[in-house]
């Protein structure tokens, strides 16, 4: 069983959040009646309704300072969610089938710029959970005050003082599994540059293969 940290002033790893905004698709895909997509959710998925973080650690490099590693990973998250719109939905509840669903309106993903007074080193083993690193993967934005209108995924930057940084990713689980989650995060990166780039991974999002027969149909028996 993995332990969580004992040392009390690693769990304050002296945050500062400097700017938090909602970020949108560069274009809507929009259906042949006019209206926003939905994403249809197995029923697997609709089990997974709770926030999961992830976060990556990077050391310093002299090329990309931490308002050019905003500016780009900003830039990459508006051109990926043209491919991931439904990361900048939100959640709904379909009353006539009974079910959730993800309603891809565009409504906004989140991003925050944050900075730490701590280095990468002092933060210790980045492998062992830590309650402070709650606060490099923020679930809500403090500016929305209905529940309804946080954003369901949100990418977080931070710097630290030797110029290293933490890429931050809270997203609901609904939305994506690790798999998912790690193909988006290199598909993010592919597009983190000024020129135009393919996405690394193309991304399949029809969750209809996972749906439940309907009717029903039992292949063996079930004896009592």
């Amino acid at each position: 069983m993995a332990a969580i940290s004992s040392n009390q002033s690693l769990q304050d790893l002296k945050v500062t959040y400097h700017h938090s905004t909602l970020v949108f698709p560069i274009s809507q895909q929009i259906t042949d009646n006019g209206q926003t997509k939905t994403l249809f959710l197995s029923n697997i998925d609709q089990l997974q309704n709770y926030y999961a973080q992830t976060i990556h650690f990077f050391r310093a490099n002299p090329d990309f300072p931490p308002e050019i590693i905003s500016q780009r990973l900003k830039m990459a998250f508006e051109k990926v969610l043209v491919e991931y719109d439904f990361m900048a939905g939100r959640v709904k509840w379909n009353h006539q089938s009974g079910r959730a669903e993800i309603d891809c309106n565009g409504a906004g993903a989140g991003f925050v710029v944050a900075s730490s007074e701590l280095s990468v080193d002092e933060l210790g083993d980045l492998a062992a959970p830590n309650l402070g690193f709650k606060q490099l993967a923020v679930q809500k934005l403090d500016h929305f005050d209905d529940e309804h209108d946080q954003p369901q995924c949100i990418i977080q930057v931070t710097s630290f003082k030797c110029g290293g940084f933490a890429i931050g990713m809270s997203v609901i689980h609904i939305m994506v599994d690790g798999t998912t989650a790690k193909i988006f995060q290199e598909n993010l990166a592919s597009q983190a540059f000024t020129d135009q780039r393919p996405l690394a991974f193309i991304p399949f999002h029809n969750r209809h293969l996972l749906a439940a027969r309907s009717p029903p149909l039992v292949t063996f028996p079930h004896p009592v």
